[in-house]
C-alpha cells in the first residue's frame, strides 16, 4: 500500500510484475489491469514479447525479487526472474532498497501505523558486468548478498533511535498517562538513546542491568535486529511491563532480580545507565568486578552515573534523583530511607587500572555531574 506509490513516483514509465494474489485482488486486481501491469505468476517466457515491446517504449520495470512481503523485514530469497529477464532483454538492472514500509503496515496487518519511508536508489549494474556473475541463476545469489550488505547500511544510516521514538511510545501507550509522559521526556533528555546506538554493538549478547521499564532495551532492538538483549531490574511491576509491550520478541527478555546476585554468562555489551548509585558502595565494585569477568573479548561495558566528586554540578544531579524517587516515585531505592551511594570517577577510574581495561570518559551534560564511561575489553 506504501511502497507502490512511492515506486511509481520515480518516473511516469514504470510497469510492475505482479502475482497472482495481486491479479485477482478485488482492491488491487483492477488497479493492476487498469494500469497495464503483467501477471508473472505463470512465467516469464508467456510475457516476454510484450516486456519487449513495453522496454522498447520507454518503460521500466520494476520487480520485487522476494516475490512476497514477509514477517521480519528482512532479505528473503530472490527469485531468478528479474535476472532471467535483464539478460533475456538485455537490459541494465537499477537496485533500490526501501526502509520503513515494514514499520508502517507489517504483513497481515489492516491499519498503518506513524511512520517514516526512506529509499536509496543505488549503482545501475549494466547487463555484462561480470563481478555481478555469469548468468541469471549465478546473479540472483549475489545480488541478494549485494542487498543484505547494502540494505544493513542503509538501516544502520536511516533506522536511528529518532526514527523509531514513535514505535517505542506505541509500546506505552494504554499503560498509564503518566507513564506515557515519563516516555516521552525521558526519550528526548536520552536523545532517543542514539548515542548508546552507535556505541553498542550491533550484533551479540547485550546485557541491561537496571533496565526498568525497557526503554533503551526495546530502542537498540529496534535500531539493530541482531542484537539479543537481556534486560534485568529488581522491580516487578517495571518488568511486568517491559515483558507485555507489543513489540516483545525472542530477541528480547525480562528477568526479575536483584542485580548484585543475578549470575550471567559472558556478554558483548553491558549496561549500567543510572544504575550504579542504588548500590552500597561494595556491592557497586563487586557488580563491576562481576561484569569485567563476564565481558567477552573485545567487548564493552558503559556506565553513566554521576561523578560526585563534581560538587557544584552534583548538586543538581542530586536533585534531579531526589525528584525521580521520592517525589515521581518512578524508581526505586534498595532501602526505605530512600538512600543514594553516589561513587566518583576516581573510585571507577582505580577498579578498571587493577583489572587493565581501557576506559573513555565523556561528559554528558554541562549543567550535572553525569558521566558516560566506556570500558573496552581488548
Amino acid at each position: 500500500m506504501i511502497e507502490i506509490p512511492s515506486f511509481l513516483r520515480l518516473h511516469p514509465k514504470i510497469i510492475i510484475l505482479t502475482n497472482e494474489w495481486v491479479w485477482n485482488s478485488p482492491l488491487w486486481g483492477p488497479v493492476a489491469r487498469m494500469a497495464s501491469f503483467f501477471n508473472a505468476e505463470r512465467g516469464i517466457d508467456r510475457i516476454l514479447d510484450q516486456l519487449k515491446e513495453k522496454v522498447n517504449e520507454g518503460y521500466s520495470i520494476l520487480v520485487f525479487p522476494e516475490g512476497h512481503r514477509n514477517i521480519d523485514n528482512r532479505v528473503h530469497r530472490f527469485h531468478r526472474g528479474a535476472f532471467y529477464l535483464a539478460e533475456k532483454l538485455k537490459i541494465d538492472i537499477l537496485p533500490v532498497v526501501v526502509f520503513g514500509s515494514g514499520e508502517f503496515l507489517g504483513r497481515g496487518e489492516f491499519w498503518g501505523r506513524p511512520s517514516g519511508l526512506r529509499m536509496k536508489i543505488l549503482r545501475r549494474v549494466g547487463i555484462d558486468e561480470p563481478e555481478m556473475g555469469s548468468g541469471y541463476s549465478e546473479r540472483s545469489k549475489i545480488f541478494r548478498r549485494f542487498y543484505i550488505r547494502e540494505y544493513a547500511t542503509f538501516m544502520a544510516q536511516e533506522g536511528t533511535g529518532r526514527f523509531y521514538r514513535k514505535k517505542l511510545v506505541l509500546n506505552y501507550i494504554f499503560k498509564g498517562p503518566v507513564l506515557e509522559w515519563y516516555l516521552r521526556v525521558k526519550i528526548r533528555i536520552e536523545k532517543y538513546y542514539q548515542p548508546y546506538n552507535e556505541l553498542v554493538p550491533r550484533e551479540g549478547e547485550i546485557l541491561d542491568l537496571g533496565c526498568g521499564y525497557g526503554f533503551m532495551s526495546y530502542m537498540l532492538s529496534f535500531t539493530s535486529p541482531s542484537r539479543k538483549i537481556t534486560g534485568v531490574d529488581h522491580d516487578a511491576e517495571k518488568i511486568r511491563i517491559a515483558t507485555n509491550c507489543i513489540s516483545k520478541n525472542e530477541n528480547l527478555d525480562f528477568i526479575c532480580e536483584d542485580i548484585t546476585r543475578y549470575s550471567f554468562g559472558n556478554k558483548d555489551a553491558i549496561l549500567l545507565s543510572d544504575v550504579l548509585h542504588y548500590l552500597l558502595q561494595k556491592n557497586q565494585e563487586e557488580l563491576l568486578n562481576r561484569c569485567i569477568e563476564k565481558l567477552n573479548p573485545g567487548g564493552m561495558i558503559l556506565i553513566r552515573d554521576a561523578d560526585s566528586k563534581e560538587e557544584k554540578r552534583h548538586k543538581r544531579t542530586e536533585l534531579t534523583e531526589v525528584f525521580s524517587t521520592r517525589i515521581l516515585g518512578f524508581n526505586k531505592t534498595v532501602n526505605e530511607s530512600k538512600e543514594l551511594y553516589f561513587t566518583s570517577l576516581e573510585n571507577i577510574s582505580r577498579i578498571i587500572d587493577q583489572r587493565g581495561l581501557k576506559m573513555e570518559v565523556i561528559r554528558e551534560a554541562k549543567h550535572t555531574s553525569n558521566i558516560l564511561l566506556i570500558i573496552r575489553k581488548t
